[in-house]
């Protein structure tokens, strides 16, 4: 795998130097030779780790975790809306219990004045 690549890349290094060029072409061709196989080695076990030479398709996460991720979301919205009831129910409780409470007391105030004119 990897190694194979590697040790072609090496290769591609040592090979011999370009005949009839001056001394500093033949280092920029070497130089060349080798960033070109470093480049193509990276390439391969880019798209071999990954699974394809498509840098795009590599990057995605897959169909099945899109989905996963499309699930929670809905989940997270779902456990919004239904916390968003609930805080409107408990409002709509309080609300409730404290008319309840008032209607208690007017309750009591008004048996109150009744036993209080009726004892007169």
């Amino acid at each position: 795998g990897a190694l194979a690549v590697r040790g072609r890349a090496a290769a591609v290094c040592n090979e011999a130097p370009v005949r009839g060029v001056s001394a500093d072409e033949e280092d920029d061709e070497v130089t060349a030779a080798r960033l070109a196989a470093c480049l193509r080695s990276l390439s391969e076990v880019h798209a071999r780790m990954l699974g394809s030479e498509d840098p795009a398709a590599a990057a995605s996460p897959g169909a099945e975790v899109e989905a996963q991720h499309r699930a929670r979301a809905l989940l997270l919205e779902e456990k919004r809306a239904l916390g968003t009831s609930m805080e409107e129910l408990r409002a709509t409780m309080r609300a409730l219990q404290e008319e309840g409470e008032m209607c208690m007391v007017r309750t009591r105030s008004n048996a109150a004045q009744l036993m209080a004119t009726e004892s007169v």
